[in-house]
């Protein structure tokens, strides 16, 4: 399946875009992000890996209405390997959206990087 969604860990899920891929794949993915939404108790981030996910397909603007940016619960988006195109399109999705909890990254381990400390950090304060 080119669209896969993954719990790393209990507050980062992992989205896998990989060609060839098409929107109602994409969309199919969100009742699932939604449950671990609701579920949360703190802040789920979610890394968007696009490394391999070839060509835009139509209708991409539609993937707006993903939890991961509509949702109380939604943390900081880390866009892993977006080309020009992509990240073009990421970036008019969040504006339309008004979103700004965006990062974008080269490979999936600086987003890791990125993220470890603000979970660390959320660790930290939830103990007593």
């Amino acid at each position: 399946m080119p669209v896969i969604l993954e719990m790393a860990d209990k507050r980062v899920m992992v989205l896998t875009l990989a060609a060839p891929w098409n929107v109602g794949e994409l969309m199919a993915v969100y009742p699932d992000e939604q449950k671990h939404y609701d579920a949360a108790t703190d802040k789920v981030f979610a890394i968007v890996n696009l490394t391999n996910m070839g060509n835009i397909p139509a209708g991409a603007l539609r993937a707006r209405v993903s939890p991961q940016v509509t949702h109380p619960m939604s943390g900081q988006v880390c866009i892993v390997g977006a080309n020009a195109v992509a990240r073009t399109m990421a970036e008019t999705v969040f504006k339309l959206t008004r979103f700004n909890r965006i990062m974008f990254f080269k490979t999936e381990a600086e987003a890791w990087a990125f993220l470890r400390p603000q979970l660390e950090k959320d660790e930290k304060v939830m103990q007593p």
